[in-house]
């Protein structure tokens, strides 16, 4: 583990645990490759990009819809061609 304390394997352990089961039956070596492949990701940045992707897509979700637009200030114009008297 390069980039990953101690303290921090073992949260993302713990973590691991309850968003998948099966890493409690990891053995060692199988820790490690897990451990190696996230500090892989920290590295790359692919966890970050990951993070933003999905938060792009919650927000998509949420504002996504037409119920939402009110309480945001959000006023659409549904038929933009109108406005151009076309």
């Amino acid at each position: 583990m390069k980039s990953l304390s101690q303290e921090k394997a073992e949260f993302l352990q713990v973590v691991a645990a309850r968003i998948v089961p099966e890493t409690t039956e990891l053995d060692a070596a199988g820790l490690s490759r897990f451990f190696g492949i996230i500090d892989e990701a920290l590295q790359d940045r692919i966890l970050r990009k990951g993070f933003w992707g999905l938060k792009a897509m919650i927000f998509m979700g949420y504002y996504g819809q037409p119920e939402t637009n009110e309480i945001v200030g959000y006023a659409p114009e549904l038929d933009g061609r109108a406005r151009l008297h076309a």
